[in-house]
């Protein structure tokens, strides 16, 4: 075996050790790059979940604030009503003192209605039913008086059910304003949460981003390498040709001498009419003669 041949031989030897070193590094690199790209998803998860939790923390705040607001408006506008009513019942007051009056307008309605309803359906003697008449008369002498306490009480009865109304609907913005409270605070919460997890990740998943790195240098150098290598191949691989060809062309040339020889004795032999061999007839059928 020849040195060129020997060198083109080791050379192989040392790509095919190469190869496997190559093969066996990037599985491993794969290995370290697929769980990056795990980590990279997860964060990106993470990261988007963080986004919707801010969002919709940031929206139920809105709501808590309209909600808060529209609470103090209608308390606000409830705290007005209760003062209109302080003075209606002052007037009130002071309108009873005035004229005297010892019965609820209400009640002195219900009386005449009561002794007109009787008037009307019993069988009366008409000295009664006079007597009744003239009670109904002093009702409604006693009623027109009270007139003016009665639109009070009714503005009274009125401003009462409108302050119900309003603190029905100021508790239900106070409720809104709770829930919607609570679920903002539970979405801050898990933002705070999500924020925390992804800076505790730095230090766990530094190993992986370490190993991408060093096995990527390490693919870097091994195909470094390899290159170098299939470039001394194919440097020892022409030498090595060139030899092989010389050789070739060495032994055509030789043959080609020997056959020369061959067909100069072989002519020698045809100009002295020598008896010819069957290794002169043959080359006396190749060559044509």
């Amino acid at each position: 075996m020849t040195d060129a041949k020997v060198e083109v031989t080791q050379i192989k030897i040392r790509i095919n050790e190469l190869r496997k070193e190559l093969l066996s590094i990037n599985e491993e690199r794969k290995k370290w790059s697929d769980k990056k790209r795990d980590i990279y998803n997860s964060i990106s998860t993470s990261v988007k979940t963080l986004k919707e939790h801010r969002q919709k923390r940031n929206s139920l705040t809105k709501q808590v604030r309209k909600s808060k607001k529209e609470r103090d408006d209608l308390n606000a506008k409830i705290k007005t009503l209760i003062e209109e009513i302080k003075k209606l019942n002052s007037n009130k007051s002071s309108f009873v003192k005035e004229h005297s009056i010892k019965e609820d307008p209400k009640k002195i309605r219900e009386n005449i209605d009561a002794l007109e309803f009787k008037i009307e359906t019993e069988a009366l003697s008409f000295e009664k039913e006079k007597q009744m008449m003239k009670l109904i008369h002093e009702k409604q002498k006693l009623l027109k008086e009270a007139k003016g306490l009665t639109e009070v009480v009714d503005n009274i009865s009125k401003l009462s059910r409108e302050i119900d109304d309003l603190k029905k609907k100021a508790k239900e913005k106070h409720d809104a304003m709770q829930k919607h409270a609570k679920d903002s605070q539970d979405h801050h919460e898990k933002m705070i949460n999500l924020s925390e997890g992804l800076k505790n990740r730095n230090e766990k998943d530094k190993e992986t981003y370490d190993k991408v790195v060093e096995y990527q240098a390490k693919v870097d150098t091994v195909n470094a390498e390899l290159e170098k290598h299939l470039l001394v191949l194919k440097q020892a691989t022409e030498k090595y040709m060139k030899v092989v060809n010389k050789k070739k062309a060495d032994k055509k040339k030789k043959i080609e001498e020997v056959l020369k020889e061959k067909d100069e004795a072989v002519e020698e032999k045809i100009k002295k009419g020598k008896k010819l061999t069957t290794q002169d007839l043959l080359v006396f059928q190749r060559k044509g003669l």
